[in-house]
């Protein structure tokens, strides 16, 4: 049911009003024959679900829409009332929501696995967990930088993980390439090389790292065993830093997501 000026609410109705997981009955004065007023305009009291800070906002369900309830200054306490005005400012198309607890943590540290290790959502943030940040990043209408935007989003979050994360697969793949196709053929030099020269000498001080190999190579050889090891150099060190960046990143975008959850549900 609709609540507003031209529905008038009849004496001694009762209204539910479910705020995130929290449901608050409101009995309207029975000495009161309309909807409460301020300057004309209709408002709704509701209850606090838990101690709020100043400016804090959050969603109250009246009938099939959502009206945004903005905590006023000095902040309130559990079980305190205030009043929020019904415009077309405050009051939204109802939209589906989860049932998010106010003032803790849906589940504990421990619960990861509650849902058993398989879940899609725990295998997500196991295997891909810039993926699942971004995915939260996108359900809370943050961008890729964990920032409150208004309207349509600059930097969709999901993007630009994809984006990161394929960038780091491109590198690995390219690390691949110089590990498995140009080893096979820097193989075969070094078959060619004995093959060649028998007594060839070779001193191999890490058995592990094929480039601190000292061969005494013939017929340029060594120009394409130096190649090999300059250009797998050079791969590796870019994988790290795109593996460096991927790292601090996630640190910082799930301390700044962390942060902003706290805050707007009220968690201590």
């Amino acid at each position: 049911r609709k609540i507003d000026s031209d529905h008038p609410q009849k004496l001694g109705e009762k209204v539910e009003y479910s705020v995130l997981n929290d449901s608050l009955l409101e009995v309207p004065d029975a000495s009161s024959n309309e909807n409460m007023k301020v300057d004309g305009v209709p408002h709704v009291e509701v209850a606090a679900p838990s101690n709020l800070p100043e400016g804090y906002v959050f969603d109250v369900t009246v009938g099939g829409r959502t009206l945004k309830a903005t905590v006023p200054v000095g902040g309130i306490e559990a079980g305190q009332k205030f009043s929020v005005p019904l415009t077309e400012n405050t009051i939204l198309p109802a939209t589906q929501r989860a049932n998010i607890p106010v003032g803790r943590w849906r589940d504990g540290l421990c619960e990861c696995f509650k849902h058993g290790c398989c879940h899609a959502w725990c295998c997500l943030v196991y295997w891909c967990p810039l993926l699942g940040v971004g995915q939260l990043l996108n359900r809370m209408g943050l961008d890729a930088c964990a920032r409150e935007v208004e309207g349509p989003v600059a930097f969709n979050p999901l993007l630009v993980n994809w984006l990161i994360i394929v960038l780091n697969l491109v590198w690995s793949g390219r690390i691949y390439h110089i590990y498995i196709v140009a080893g096979r053929g820097l193989a075969q030099l070094v078959t060619e090389q004995f093959v060649e020269n028998p007594n060839t000498e070779i001193d191999i001080p890490d058995s592990g790292n094929f480039c601190s190999w000292k061969v005494q190579w013939s017929n340029n050889r060594g120009e394409a065993f130096e190649e090999y090891c300059a250009e797998l150099k050079e791969a590796r060190m870019e994988s790290y830093i795109v593996g460096l960046f991927m790292f601090f990143y996630s640190i910082c975008i799930v301390a700044k997501l962390r942060a902003y959850i706290r805050r707007r549900y009220a968690i201590p």
